[in-house]
């Protein structure tokens, strides 16, 4: 059994490998703000369905038991993870099991226009898949927990709409974030990634004056609030 465990994480991490989805020795700022020298670049893998379809079967494998009805997952990455988790499920179990979307809905109104920089987001349910949520289970799916805050949102969604939780699902825990943090019993992460991170002040990277990745994360933001931003 640990064998098989140890095999599975071998291709969680080589799956990670070959995607380039772990980039380290460069300046990131991060969505809460802080920064540190490794990302986690979900997008690279993405790209490619086999992989994702993998990483999504080893997370319907863990929820099996638990009689899922339906997998929710946040836009934008979720959309895929919820899709796959959902169709491993139904093909282990001879169910068929729901994929819903979270949508994005800013707070008060606000738009990235009006703030460019921190839009504070909430999520909805909507286009009808609130009533497939009410009275079943549901499993919730996330590509990279941080502070867990966007996985908790969709949680009290689900709640809000009468689902019953049964657990999250995630592809990689960069936060140290618990069940607890977020609302679940059970907290399941594909891959626990230990990144250094540093609040903006304290930065030993600003401090050295290496340059910002404009290209992940939210380098371009941070820079264009600075004012030293330009295309």
């Amino acid at each position: 059994m640990e064998d098989s465990k140890e095999k599975r994480q071998q291709e969680i991490r080589q799956i990670f490998a070959a995607a380039n989805a772990i980039v380290t020795g460069d300046h990131f700022v991060y969505a809460a703000g802080e920064h540190g020298s490794a990302y986690v670049n979900k997008d690279a893998i993405y790209l490619y369905p086999s992989k994702v379809s993998r990483l999504c079967r080893f997370i319907a494998e863990e929820f099996v038991a638990m009689n899922v009805q339906v997998v929710v997952g946040p836009v934008v990455g979720g959309v895929a993870l919820s899709q796959w988790v959902a169709f491993h499920l139904g093909e282990i179990t001879g169910r068929d099991i729901l994929a819903v979307i979270a949508d994005k809905v800013p707070v008060l109104g606000l738009t990235k226009e009006q703030n460019p920089y921190i839009v504070e987001e909430n999520f909805v349910i909507k286009r009808g898949y609130d009533a497939c949520v009410r009275d079943r289970r549901v499993l919730v799916v996330e590509d990279i927990l941080n502070s867990g805050m966007s996985v908790k949102k969709v949680i009290n969604v689900v709640n809000s709409l009468g689902g019953n939780l049964v657990g999250v699902g995630a592809l990689c825990n960069r936060g140290k974030v618990t069940g607890s943090q977020i609302g679940t019993h059970s907290l399941m992460c594909l891959m626990e990634a230990d990144l250094e991170k540093f609040p903006e002040a304290e930065c030993p990277l600003c401090q050295a004056n290496v340059p910002v990745n404009t290209k992940l994360g939210k380098g371009k933001d941070f820079l264009q609030r600075k004012g030293e931003f330009s295309n």
